[in-house]
């Protein structure tokens, strides 16, 4: 497991500080967690080509901790569990955000080339292909979606293996629980996304 400053008595700390005013409480969360965050953000990014060479993981980092100062203050996170959790959310939300921005981009400026005056000597933009990898991206977005309506457990497992890098054994030395029970609940919610996925719900 990587080495990071930061267990539940941390989190609830630094969280019940931030509520209360003192915005060093969240500096301090987020200090003690930037080297997570940061591996996080590089893991995520490699599963939108598109952002490719636009943004990198600083980027990522600094807008989805805004979101997720926002979040803290609605949210009753009380664990390093909880926190990575919403981390993720708010980072593919982010992602998402991202890479619908940089495929938006070349479509309006293709748009805007192309804009041709019509008999009522208004301009009318011609509408624009979404490009091959917006299915691509669609299907990305689908499936963290998916994994954020899973049972908690599930998600959570899932989070720490998928998103976080975590080995099946530190996941489950977190969780307290069997090697076999997280594989159960990887298992698990991996069937349930790919069974949603095929049938389209």
């Amino acid at each position: 497991m990587e080495a990071d400053d930061l267990d539940s008595e941390v989190v609830q700390d630094c969280l019940e500080r931030y509520r209360s005013g003192d915005k060093n409480g969240f500096d301090e969360l987020v200090s003690r967690a930037l080297t997570r965050l940061h591996a996080l953000a590089i893991r995520l990014l490699r599963g939108f080509p598109v952002l490719a060479g636009s943004v990198d993981a600083d980027d990522v980092v600094h807008e989805a901790v805004l979101r997720l100062m926002t979040s803290l203050c609605q949210v009753n996170a009380k664990s390093r569990r909880e926190l990575y959790g919403l981390a993720v959310e708010h980072m593919r939300r982010t992602l998402v955000d991202l890479a619908r921005r940089a495929r938006l981009k070349p479509r309006i400026v293709a748009r805007s080339a192309s804009r041709t005056p019509n008999q009522a000597g208004l301009v009318t933009p011609e509408p624009a292909s979404p490009g091959p990898d917006v299915a691509e991206m669609e299907e990305l977005s689908r499936f963290h979606e998916l994994l954020q309506a899973l049972p908690v457990q599930e998600r959570e497992t899932l989070a720490l293996l998928l998103y976080h890098g975590w080995s099946q054994a530190d996941a489950a030395a977190l969780f307290g629980v069997s090697i076999r029970t997280m594989q159960r609940w990887r298992d698990s919610g991996i069937s349930n996304i790919q069974r949603r996925l095929q049938s389209g719900d």
